[in-house]
């Protein structure tokens, strides 16, 4: 009978168990929810009541800071980070909360960078935050304030993605194809290579002459680029 009652008690601490973890990891996955439908006050509930800070969505592996980044939500990133949120955590395609924040919030990517996070972490592409401020400048979403700051940190100027449409696409070449030249400017004074070429045989000078644009091409012309 004692023997028995051992086996019951057992199977009910482990039952208990596991309905604690279950009830844990739903709150997990609303964090993130909360965190897309802007209810922060309830996101803010959950963590402090125990909810993992870290947690990544199943599908993409997205956290909730890097959901705050990527929609510059700056209040709520900045309580994700005083609560212990990783920096430098990468979604299933690489991105990291550091790299959202570039694309569109400079408040977002200097405190991401004031507390540590690594801008040289590289996406599944093989870019890397250089990549998403030069676009965040293209859409005119961030000034050129953020990619000179990386660059002077040491980024690969001349970084450029691995694949698919892009595949060898350099920030330059996506200056001239968006006619940005002050962006174009900054990137040649940091060393980057007039000369090089996407996987698709573009240059940086090509591009622009695409776009029928004549300050860019004859800028480039003036640095010995070629099509």
């Amino acid at each position: 009978m004692k023997k028995k009652t051992q086996i019951a008690n057992i199977m009910l601490a482990f039952l208990l168990v596991t309905f604690h973890l279950s009830l844990i990891a739903q709150d997990n996955a609303k964090l993130i929810e909360y965190i897309m439908y802007q209810e922060f006050d309830k996101a803010k509930e959950l963590i402090n009541d125990g909810a993992d800070v870290n947690y990544q969505d199943e599908s993409s592996g997205s956290t909730a800071l890097m959901l705050a980044c990527q929609y510059d939500f700056v209040e709520m990133a900045t309580f994700l980070i005083e609560h212990g949120a990783d920096l430098n955590l990468q979604s299933k395609n690489g991105q990291t909360a550091l790299m959202a924040s570039a694309r569109v919030s400079e408040d977002l990517f200097n405190l991401m960078l004031s507390k540590g996070a690594d801008f040289k972490i590289k996406a599944s592409d093989g870019t890397t935050a250089l990549t998403q401020a030069c676009t965040g400048v293209l859409r005119e979403k961030v000034p050129l304030a953020i990619v000179e700051k990386l660059l002077e940190k040491g980024a690969d100027v001349d970084e450029a993605a691995n694949g698919g449409r892009t595949d060898g696409y350099t920030c330059l070449m996506m200056a001239a194809r968006n006619s940005k030249l002050e962006l174009a400017k900054l990137l040649i004074s940091y060393g980057a290579d007039v000369n090089k070429k996407a996987k698709d045989g573009k240059s940086a000078l090509g591009l622009a002459q695409e776009e029928n644009n004549a300050e860019m091409t004859t800028f480039l012309k003036s640095l010995g680029a070629k099509e």
